[in-house]
C-alpha cells in the first residue's frame, strides 16, 4: 500500500516511569575485609554490588512485576510499594549486603541474576507491562574511584531524566568508602575523566582532548580547564585574584579562585617566596568556599604565617592533577 499521512506524538507516561529513578550504582565494589570473609566465607567483591532506586514523587508506587532485563536481570515481587521519596536496594547478594551496611533500612530485594559489568555496561529496568522506565549506559571510565577503589556511582539529582541517565555529568563518586545506600549523598566527587567526555569526543582524547592539551590556545591545559571550571573550547580568562584576609584579628595573604566542586583528583596549595626565584610550598588553610550553583565553587585559600612577620612575601596558587 501506499502511506497517505503519519502522525507522531509523545505517548503519556506511566507513574513508575515519572516517579522511579536510579540513584546508586555500586558496580565494582572493594574487595571483602577479612571480617566479612570470615562472617561469610567464600564472600568475593562482587557479592556487594547493588543498585538503589528512589521514589521521586508525592505518592506511593507499586514497583510489582518490573524488572532489570539487561545488565542484570530480576524481577520485582508483586505487589510491592515503595513510599513517596523511599528507596530501594536491589542487591547481588543480599546477605553480603546486610553484612557491609547493617544500618540501612531501606527496602532490600535481591539476589539478582548475573552481575554488574566492571567495564560499565547497559542497564534496563521495564515496568509490569515491558515498557522502558530507564534504559542508561556507565561507564568505569567516568570515575576511576568507583571502579574497585572503594566508592560507588551516584546521581547528583535524583530528579534527573531518564534521558540523561548516560551522561557522566549527571553521575558523580560517592563522598563516602562504599557508597551511601539508603540515605542519599550531599557532598560527592567529581574526576577530569568524566569532564573530558563531557567536551570531547572518544576520538579526540589523545589529541584535542588530551588532559595536557590546549585546543583553545589561551594558554591553559585541559586539565587546568577543568580545575578552574573554565571552557576549554573557548578562549577564556580564569578566575583568580590576590586578597587579604583578616583571621581572629590576623591579617593574611590569601588567593580567591573559581574552581571546579568537589575535584578529588586535584590537589590545591599555596606557594611563598621572597625573591620570586624560590617557591616552597606553604602550609595552607581553606577559609571560605561557596557553591556557585553551576558546578564551580569560589574558594578562599590563605597562608599560614601571619602578614607582617617577614620583609616582603608574595603566594601564588600550587596546583596537581592526580592521575592513576
Amino acid at each position: 500500500g501506499v502511506l497517505i499521512d503519519s502522525f507522531t506524538y509523545a505517548g503519556t507516561p506511566t507513574v513508575n516511569q515519572l516517579a522511579l529513578r536510579v540513584t546508586e550504582v555500586n558496580y565494582h565494589p572493594a574487595d571483602p575485609t577479612a571480617a566479612e570473609s570470615a562472617v561469610l566465607p567464600g564472600v568475593v567483591d562482587s557479592d556487594f554490588e547493588f543498585v538503589e532506586l528512589k521514589n521521586i514523587s508525592r505518592a506511593s508506587i507499586d514497583l510489582g512485576n518490573s524488572s532489570f532485563t539487561e545488565g542484570v536481570e530480576y524481577t520485582f515481587d508483586a505487589p510491592l510499594a515503595l513510599a513517596a521519596g523511599g528507596r530501594i536496594i536491589l542487591a547481588k547478594n543480599p546477605a553480603a549486603f546486610a553484612i557491609r551496611y547493617p544500618a540501612v533500612s531501606s527496602p532490600l530485594a535481591g539476589p539478582f541474576i548475573g552481575q554488574l559489568d566492571n567495564d560499565g555496561e547497559t542497564l534496563r529496568l521495564v515496568d509490569g507491562v515491558g515498557e522502558n522506565i530507564f534504559v542508561f549506559t556507565y561507564n568505569d571510565r567516568w570515575y576511576p574511584p568507583s571502579d574497585g577503589g572503594g566508592l560507588s556511582l551516584v546521581i547528583r539529582d535524583d530528579a534527573t531524566a531518564y534521558n540523561e541517565l548516560s551522561d557522566p555529568a549527571m553521575w558523580a563518586a560517592s563522598e563516602l568508602a562504599g557508597g551511601s545506600p539508603g540515605i542519599g549523598d550531599t557532598f560527592w566527587q567529581v574526576h577530569f575523566n568524566a569532564w573530558q567526555e563531557g567536551f570531547f569526543p572518544s576520538a579526540e582524547w589523545l589529541t584535542d582532548g588530551a588532559f595536557d592539551a590546549d585546543p583553545d590556545g589561551d594558554g591553559r591545559k585541559n586539565w587546568e580547564e577543568y580545575a578552574y571550571a573554565t571552557n576549554p573550547l573557548v578562549a577564556d580568562a580564569a578566575q583568580v585574584s590576590g586578597t587579604e584576609v583578616e583571621v581572629e584579628g590576623f591579617d593574611y595573604l590569601a588567593i580567591e579562585v573559581r574552581r571546579v566542586s568537589n575535584g578529588a583528583d586535584l590537589v590545591w596549595s599555596l606557594q611563598q617566596s621572597a625573591t620570586l626565584v624560590s617557591w616552597p610550598l606553604e602550609p595552607s588553610v581553606l577559609v571560605t568556599n561557596t557553591s556557585n550553583g553551576d558546578g564551580s565553587e569560589t574558594a578562599v585559600i590563605r597562608e599560614s604565617s601571619i602578614l607582617g612577620t617577614d620583609e616582603r612575601k608574595f603566594i601564588r596558587l600550587h596546583l596537581e592533577l592526580l592521575t592513576e
